[in-house]
């Protein structure tokens, strides 16, 4: 045989071993579709360790987990989930989701798994825009109308057009059934009404649990003209991004003052750069009465030429100061963690270091902090990311005795730790460079950890809803998402290209924010990025529901926040961007500061406080008059 006809038989060999492996992997799957469709768990899970692809789609986008679905097979179902199979699959023709073709089959028992492992009960077909709560009511299914109301992620929308549908039907039962879950909803915070503040008040950064989302009215338009929603407007000595907290009829507001005029905030579009105070500086904090804004007191915490740099957009005091309604605790980087009563009398101190939180590949450039401290159940939290030596640290309230301590293998964050409640459990959520980590806050013990793709620059706040916590970054090149299940342990790492697994929910990524923190409600999420872009996306799934451009090129360093179905979105440039909330963009109003604005706003009833350039600021209903 000559050796040009050797060649061409051998690649003839070659050729065919690689279609009968193709063809081998075909028919596992092939087989892998009929098990599941017949209720052969054994049989899936041995094709599984064969190496069939879990998610491989059959006609028309149908997968193993929604034929298990449809059939009612929970041994099948829980074998493809525990194998990562993707809850959020939908098959092409009628966009139907597992939760969709559960109910469809009358297989109610399987909704609570399903629901468990994050499919999303909002899901609607793509022919007549039915949730799996509609069908149910359409079919008037009773068992699987209460399995998908328990849902934590279902939002208003959904329990609205399932409660116009039952009472056109006739169906009252159902309709009972789904005003009951409407009336729970009616507080918009994810706090339970159990841990309300018994008084009004927007506590820590971003509020209660730093959720960003109030009760009340906040006006929609303002102005600066008397009479027309300005309530008060009170300058602020020296320069702070820290926002206000309110309890009560108390503001209490951060800030630093310079001998010789404050120093400039400028954006220099270089995000290495660093500049170093040289001129002698006093940390304060003021107490305003939230009625009138008049400067109730005003506490110097400590003065001095500061020792370590500050990025050229950030302040010597930006991080946010939080209360409990008997103390208040400020951190003031370098200068250390204070803590006064109600009054202004010191309470006690404590120094947590150098504070040198700056470039992650120059130790030189200092960049300041910004992560805020927090109160939980008699104890102070801060989470001290820095250059070296990075730890998170609870003390107690009452005498700031050291409460716990746990080092942490971590770069320079700037973010706040959050806290997740549900019932009697809790976890500490901390967001940074190497690992997202969630805590028991009471003792410091690590629950679990998630490895990253995370950016090399965290400032995003952790935030959460019933059975979800979000976690996001957005500096360059990495702008990753997580949602993730609370009650996780040990090591929740995804695997590269995976984007979900038992704990991680979903993943993206792209789309997190670089110095914003999002925020959750009644089912969608919020990622407002720093040229102004708003996205919205299903929290339970991830999928996308809009992308807008707010404003046209505003920066934007404050977060959002949420009260009376609006979005308040306070850009650099002094306005405030006012927009509705839910699945479509609509902006309502832009309103008008005069100052460059930074910080994130509060919200307390009817009134939205601003700390801008060198004023703070109340705004509500116009017919409140403005104080002289």
């Amino acid at each position: 045989m000559s050796a040009r006809r050797r060649l061409l038989a051998t690649g003839a060999c070659l050729l065919g071993l690689l279609l009968g492996m193709a063809a081998s992997a075909g028919e596992l799957e092939e087989q892998l579709w009929a098990a599941a469709r017949r209720g052969d768990a054994a049989a899936v899970r041995s094709l599984l360790a064969r190496g069939a692809e879990v998610d491989a789609p059959f006609r028309a986008g149908g997968t193993a987990l929604l034929f298990a679905a449809q059939k009612g097979h929970r041994e099948v179902v829980e074998a493809l989930l525990a194998a990562g199979a993707n809850v959020h699959a939908r098959e092409e023709v009628n966009g139907w989701g597992v939760l969709l073709w559960a109910s469809f089959g009358g297989h109610c028992e399987l909704l609570p798994l399903l629901l468990e492992r994050g499919a999303d009960p909002n899901l609607r077909d793509l022919s007549k825009g039915l949730t799996p709560l509609a069908l149910a009511v359409a079919r008037g299914s009773r068992p699987c109308a209460e399995a998908l109301l328990v849902a934590p992620s279902l939002s208003r929308e959904t329990l609205a057009e399932a409660a116009a549908l039952a009472a056109k039907a006739g169906r009252k039962e159902l309709l009972a059934l789904i005003e009951k879950r409407q009336a729970e909803l009616v507080a918009p915070s994810p706090v339970p009404a159990a841990e309300a503040p018994p008084v009004p008040s927007w506590p820590q950064f971003r509020g209660p649990f730093a959720s960003g989302v109030a009760a009340g009215e906040p006006p929609t338009e303002w102005s600066l003209e008397p009479g027309r929603g300005l309530r008060w407007k009170t300058a602020i000595p020296g320069v702070g991004h820290a926002s206000p907290i309110v309890w009560g009829d108390r503001v209490f507001v951060a800030t630093a003052v310079t001998a010789g005029g404050d120093p400039a905030i400028r954006d220099t579009g270089n995000p290495m750069d660093s500049v170093k105070e040289t001129r002698p500086t006093a940390w304060k904090l003021l107490c305003l009465d939230a009625r009138t804004g008049e400067i109730l007191w005003e506490r110097t915490a400590a003065e001095g030429v500061p020792t370590v740099g500050r990025h050229p957009k950030n302040s010597l005091a930006s991080a946010t100061p939080s209360t409990d309604g008997q103390r208040v605790v400020a951190w003031f980087g370098e200068r250390g963690l204070f803590a006064w009563d109600l009054d202004g009398r010191l309470l006690w101190q404590r120094d947590l270091g150098s504070g040198d939180a700056g470039f992650f590949y120059d130790p030189e450039l200092q960049w300041g902090s910004a992560s805020s401290p927090i109160l939980f159940d008699g104890l102070v939290i801060v989470q001290v990311d820095v250059q070296k030596g990075s730890y998170l640290a609870a003390f107690r309230a009452e005498d700031g005795a050291p409460a716990w301590r746990v080092e942490r293998d971590e770069l320079p964050s700037w973010g706040t730790p959050t806290i997740y409640r549900d019932g009697a459990q809790s976890e500490l959520v901390t967001n940074a460079t190497n690992a997202v980590r969630a805590y028991d806050p009471h003792t410091g013990r690590e629950l679990w950890s998630l490895r990253t793709a995370n950016s090399y620059v965290s400032a995003a706040t952790p935030v959460a809803e019933p059975g979800l916590i979000v976690v996001g970054n957005g500096y360059r090149p990495a702008r990753p998402l997580y949602a993730i299940r609370p009650g996780s342990r040990g090591d929740i790492s995804l695997p590269e290209g995976q984007p979900a697994n038992q704990s991680v929910v979903w993943s993206t990524l792209s789309g997190g924010p670089y110095y914003t923190t999002p925020l959750l409600h009644e089912g969608l999420l919020y990622v407002l990025s720093e040229d102004g872009v708003l996205a919205v996306y299903r929290s339970a799934s991830g999928e996308p529901v809009y992308r807008q451009r707010v404003g046209s090129g505003e920066r934007f360093s404050a977060s959002p926040v949420l009260s009376g179905g609006r979005l308040y979105l306070a850009s650099e440039d002094g306005e405030v961007f006012v927009v509705a909330a839910g699945p479509s963009y609509r902006l309502l109003a832009t309103n008008p500061v005069g100052e460059p604005c930074l910080a994130t706003p509060a919200l307390v009833g009817n009134t939205l406080y601003l700390r801008a350039r060198s004023h703070l600021f109340a705004f509500g209903p116009p017919t409140a008059e403005p104080r002289p």
